[in-house]
């Protein structure tokens, strides 16, 4: 059986991010967004991404800001933000950032964006034994 880890919303504390790693053995990590808060800098993100035990798979969150793609493609993580990845016999898709807040967070989309991003995405995605949408903020 595939055991799988979700983090999402860090705000750049990464040390009780990673000592779930204490605990846990996942075959896969799944990050949901808000590696770091509004303003922090993107330093720390690669050695955080590449001390997770396990392939990562991960998307922006709304507080993140939109300069974290470069860093998500430079690490040894999977971005799959307007993306799919096929693994074996599961199937990820991510859609990262969230719907306009009223705090005007750096990784906005409009309603619409969404909903073309993700028919986009969907229409294109292999079905598979599991499918995944990893997203920030439900769609």
């Amino acid at each position: 059986m595939t055991e799988i880890v979700f983090l999402t919303d860090i705000h750049g504390n990464t040390d009780a991010a990673l000592a779930v790693f204490e605990r846990e053995e996942p075959d896969l990590v799944l990050i949901g967004g808000d590696v770091t808060d509004l303003g922090q800098t993107l330093d720390g993100v690669i050695p955080f991404l590449e001390e997770i035990p396990a392939p990562v798979f991960v998307v922006p969150g709304n507080c993140d800001k939109r300069e974290i793609m470069q860093v998500f493609e430079a690490s040894a993580a999977v971005s799959v933000h307007e993306k799919t990845f096929d693994m074996g016999d599961i199937t990820i898709a991510g859609l990262g950032g969230s719907n306009p807040s009223p705090f005007g967070t750096p990784f906005e989309h409009q309603e619409e964006e969404i909903s073309a991003m993700l028919a986009s995405m969907l229409a294109g995605m292999k079905k598979n034994r599991w499918n995944i949408l990893l997203t920030h903020a439900p769609p």
